[in-house]
């Protein structure tokens, strides 16, 4: 996976969100460059507060690296839709709910219609979080490769 810079859809982070992400790359043991950095850079900028307040570095860190290795899976042209209860010793960290994962290419009002879904199964809709990044995969990667990022 490769990144394409994107204007921020939201500010960019304040002092807090810089070292947030300063830490989080630490305890990910990534570098400051790279498909792996520009995710957390991603992530940080869309985090709501809650998310931030309820997982300490090492979670958020285990979340991070979750999903970057779900988005980074998913082959060009394909969904990728997962849902589970995270568990902290599977996981890295926990939720009081479930968490439904979904990567897709350009798909407007995806989180509308994903959000509206579950509101009609019942489903509270607690965090939404929606980092966008354009991102550019190599024809002849193999879904299952991994990436220099260590994912």
């Amino acid at each position: 996976m490769s990144i394409q810079h994107q204007a921020p859809a939201a500010a960019e982070p304040d002092e807090s969100g810089a070292a947030l992400v300063d830490e989080l790359l630490a305890e990910l043991d990534a570098g400051r460059t790279g498909p792996l950095a520009e995710f957390v850079r991603a992530y940080v900028r869309r985090a709501p507060p809650p998310l931030r307040a309820e997982h300490r570095v090492p979670e958020l860190a285990a979340q991070v690296r979750s999903v970057f290795a779900f988005a980074n899976a998913r082959p060009p042209g394909e969904l990728g839709v997962r849902a589970y209860n995270p568990d902290r010793e599977r996981d890295g960290w926990s939720s009081s709910g479930s968490v439904v994962d979904v990567n897709v290419e350009d798909a407007p009002f995806l989180v509308d219609t994903v959000t509206a879904e579950l509101h009609d199964f019942g489903c509270q809709v607690r965090v939404v979080l929606h980092p966008v990044m354009g991102v550019e995969r190599a024809a002849d990667r193999p879904a299952d490769a991994q990436t220099d990022a260590g994912l």
